[in-house]
């Protein structure tokens, strides 16, 4: 086997773990990222190349680390750290989040719903 091929079988491994870490099925994954279920499964079985909307869709929708995807390096999903957030102003953002929703009973609705449907989407993440 050549190299370029044996990347591509690492990651698609990586690809496959991510999807079971997110408890998530091929066709599920397909209706969230329109990528269809023979190239989801080429990828994780290695015989396809990642596309470039379904790796988007990982970052985006699930907070995958593509460094990780790709090469192997760093964690699954990134930590504080590897995103280098300021948590001084992440603070702020939430103390706005809840001022909001002390006002609103619109908002307040709005942000419980899209809260609510992450934690439906992502179980594991809210696993104690």
């Amino acid at each position: 086997m050549n190299e370029q091929k044996e990347d591509l079988v690492e990651i698609g491994k990586r690809l496959r773990e991510v999807r079971d870490k997110l408890a998530k099925t091929v066709r599920q994954m397909s209706q969230v990222s329109g990528t269809s279920i023979g190239s989801i499964s080429g990828m994780e079985k290695g015989r396809l190349k990642p596309t470039f909307p379904y790796l988007h869709c990982l970052v985006v929708s699930f907070n995958v680390n593509l460094n990780w995807v790709i090469t192997g390096e760093g964690s699954m999903f990134p930590s504080a750290v590897e995103l280098d957030l300021d948590f001084g102003k992440d603070n702020v953002n939430i103390q706005e989040l809840i001022d909001w929703m002390l006002k609103d009973d619109r908002i307040r609705y709005e942000i419980l719903l899209t809260f609510l449907k992450f934690k439906n989407d992502n179980p594991k993440l809210f696993e104690t």
